[in-house]
């Protein structure tokens, strides 16, 4: 994190604007990169759509392969595509390992994933429903069946993390919170007002400006679009 009243900071030779946020989906990923390790060799990476998550995938590539100091044990590229990027690197004993992430979108066949006899070491779900999604329940049905026939059977130590906004009771995040203890999950839910009406950022946004927005919202009858 950064010493900074918008929490944004430059990264990268590019000089990219970011948020202390992209901590899970960003600097993880840069990070499995830079400091190889067996326990986070084979990340997948699951958005909305394959479009998304391929766009995720190439960000996170050239960001990388762009600054010298983040792939200086680079040894050479095995797979650059649209769902997968492999690299051989030289860990930190100076020996080599390959490191390699895959992007999906929701829906797609993804249990029996399998790389060089390993299984995925860690899953990460980004905004895996839209609002399109949730005004239908047999969309909503159908991306949880899949999440617990495809996702959770994913590898025995497979960790998967889930990040995405409350699009209604029947959304797979609100579901997997709710079924937490059944399925091992720890999950919390982060307003942007705490308990006291007090902003949750107040550095991003004040409580004044979450307020005055909910109100205006409000009047002009959509204040369930603001809630989520």
């Amino acid at each position: 994190k950064v010493n900074s009243q918008t929490g944004i900071f430059l990264c990268g030779t590019g000089n990219i604007p970011t948020h202390n946020t992209g901590v899970v989906l960003r600097a993880f990923p840069l990070h499995c990169l830079t400091y190889p390790d067996k326990s986070t060799q084979y990340v997948v990476f699951i958005m909305a759509t394959q479009t998304l998550a391929s766009k995720r995938l190439k960000e996170i590539e050239n960001e990388w392969l762009s600054n010298e100091l983040l792939s200086m044990d680079l040894i050479k590229i095995v797979e650059q595509s649209d769902k997968g990027f492999e690299v051989m690197v030289n860990d930190s004993n100076g020996e080599q390992m390959w490191v390699r992430f895959e992007a999906y979108g929701k829906g797609s066949s993804v249990r029996g994933l399998n790389v060089h006899d390993h299984r995925p070491d860690v899953v990460l779900i980004d905004d895996p429903q839209d609002t399109e999604d949730a005004k239908s329940d047999t969309v909503q049905d159908n991306d949880w069946d899949w999440f617990l026939s495809d996702v959770i059977f994913l590898g025995k130590k497979t960790r998967i993390f889930m990040i995405g906004n409350n699009l209604g009771e029947k959304c797979l995040i609100e579901r997997v919170i709710d079924n937490k203890k059944d399925l091992k999950f720890t999950g919390v839910r982060i307003p942007v007002l705490d308990s006291e009406g007090n902003s949750a950022w107040p550095e991003r946004w004040s409580t004044d400006e979450i307020v005055s927005e909910r109100e205006a919202f409000r009047r002009v009858g959509n204040l369930d679009t603001w809630e989520r």
